[in-house]
């Protein structure tokens, strides 16, 4: 009786194992295996990956336009401001290549959507794009956004969404003095006198002075900031990188009343534009002039 009962457990394994071995052989259990897909969600807003040719961005406080010239842009309520040309387009990349971090079910007040900054942009073949940024959100630094063509609510990343939330002087330009290569200049003129036995010394300090802030974009009135007839006038003649004759100016003006540590400068290459220079930053210049 044993035997017998040992026998039909062994047919039985048998047959199990048969069993199994055609599953497998036929592919049935690989398909009951495989895991179930699901559709990713797509988290594209704009793929355009082309310049801008305008962008227009309206909050309550007002609208600004900015209009692509292509070796510059200039502002069409301020034209006569000198614009920042790689923070526009910088923008202009991140609008035209903009992904969603992460796609809302529905719009909400707390979001500011509704009352945050619209921004619209041109391509170049008249393609138009809107998207509206409101605040942001405190735990990931992203913000939220929507697009009512869309019909979509989402997040977007933070770096690159609070600059359409600047005022127009943070498109000012802050530009770097002239580089100029002092085995190229000609003479350079402190107040008219010639200094050019000092040339490679007033070249290299001049090389190295950036400005801090911008006192005001365009101002045909320099007696404020002591510029009208500055202290420091000094002039450059040398050859640019093309080997084309150029002439440079750059005026040292008056100290700052409410930032003793800054001086007011003036560069002809933004003649209208009043800039900040941390005295540091033009302290070998000051040294060359007043020894």
């Amino acid at each position: 009786m044993k035997n017998a009962k040992t026998l039909i457990i062994l047919v039985a394994a048998i047959v199990l194992l048969t069993g199994a071995y055609f599953l497998v052989s036929s592919g049935i259990l690989e398909k009951k295996s495989e895991p179930v897909k699901t559709q990713t969600e797509n988290l594209t807003i704009f793929d355009y990956n082309r310049a801008l040719d305008t962008l227009t961005i309206t909050r309550k406080d007002g609208t600004l336009t900015f209009e692509n010239k292509f070796d510059k842009w200039v502002c069409r309520e301020y034209p006569n401001y000198p614009m920042d040309k790689e923070k526009l387009d910088g923008m202009g990349e991140y609008l035209t290549t903009l992904s969603a971090v992460r796609i809302l079910d529905e719009n909400d007040p707390l979001y500011g959507i509704d009352d945050g900054a619209k921004v619209e942009f041109t391509l170049v073949d008249g393609t138009l794009g809107i998207i509206h940024i409101g605040v942001v959100n405190t735990a990931t630094t992203d913000y939220y956004a929507g697009s009512w063509t869309m019909e979509r609510i989402f997040t977007i990343p933070g770096e690159g969404a609070e600059k359409f939330y600047g005022t127009i002087m943070d498109f000012v330009l802050l530009p770097e003095n002239e580089k100029i290569p002092y085995d190229t200049v000609n003479d350079i003129k402190v107040n008219g006198v010639s200094k050019k036995a000092q040339a490679a010394e007033y070249a290299n300090a001049l090389n190295v002075i950036y400005t801090s802030s911008c006192a005001t974009p365009y101002t045909e009135n320099f007696d404020a900031y002591g510029l009208t007839n500055a202290k420091w006038t000094i002039e450059t003649d040398f050859y640019n990188e093309n080997s084309i004759q150029s002439s440079y100016v750059f005026w040292v003006g008056d100290k700052c009343a409410d930032m003793p540590n800054y001086y007011y400068v003036r560069l002809s290459t933004y003649p209208n534009a009043v800039y900040r220079c941390f005295s540091l930053s033009i302290e070998d210049l000051l040294e060359l002039l007043e020894g």
